[in-house]
């Protein structure tokens, strides 16, 4: 239970134990349940849909869906995805790319970027049959945690520090299996065979996102897992919507 607060008070604003210095071993067993911790959270955003859908209208409700979790997290990934695509705009070497991801100023790119990602995210939502909505609903936050512990899971860290370190290097299989079986068990319940689209769809933007960071960043940084929520989520959707 500790590991799951851990993991909880890690990736929302909503503290659930007492303010502490975490060390490395800490986050990284709290990373075995961050799908867990998304489970919350779409169980949230499934309630307020199943909740709301007789009062408000469809487009409405799909930003009120969507703006859930980003309160939820303080906007934690949404930021990390702003930054990694200004990182990746910028033209020079890997220390120059760095500099500009942690700078907290958005830029164009990173503008660009994220109003694009919630139109997709609100299109996708607003076409949801009534059959996946819920299961969808619950399965996009959990799988998007997923896949930030997969970016992590034998990646290199391009800085001395910085909060995505621990994650990074700290990280074993066994955490990497615990996340893994966690994200499984609800996602074949709730789609069974029409897992299989959304699954090829995310981790195939892993892969990207991986080869992506190691290739520009020299490695993966919290930005990076951060961003890999935010496309994971997207392509959850795009291929429920297969």
């Amino acid at each position: 239970m500790r590991r799951f607060l851990t993991a909880w008070n890690f990736l929302t604003v909503i503290p659930l134990l007492p303010p502490r210095d975490l060390k490395a071993d800490d986050i990284a067993c709290g990373m075995a349940f961050f799908p867990a911790v998304g489970i919350v959270l779409g169980l949230l955003m499934a309630g307020v849909w199943w909740f709301a859908s007789p009062h408000l209208s469809v487009s409405v409700l799909a930003a009120l869906i969507l703006a859930l979790p980003v309160v939820l997290t303080g906007a934690i990934h949404v930021d990390g995805f702003v930054d990694t695509l200004d990182g990746l705009a910028v033209m020079g070497d890997r220390e120059r790319r760095l500099a500009v991801m942690k700078d907290s100023r958005i830029g164009a790119v990173g503008a660009v970027g994220l109003v694009l990602l919630f139109l997709l995210k609100l299109e996708a939502v607003k076409v949801l049959n009534v059959e996946t909505a819920l299961a969808a609903l619950v399965l996009m936050p959990t799988v998007g945690r997923w896949a930030m512990v997969m970016t992590a899971w034998r990646s290199r860290y391009p800085r001395s520090d910085g909060t995505g370190k621990a994650s990074v290097e700290a990280l074993g299989g066994l955490e990497v299996a615990a996340a893994s079986v966690i994200a499984a068990v609800p996602a074949i319940y709730l789609l069974g065979v029409g897992l299989v689209a959304p699954l090829v769809l995310v981790v195939a933007g892993v892969l990207v996102i991986r080869w992506l960071a190691h290739k520009s960043f020299g490695g993966v940084t919290g930005d990076v897992i951060g961003a890999s929520n935010e496309c994971a989520e997207v392509l959850f959707l795009l291929g429920v919507l297969l």
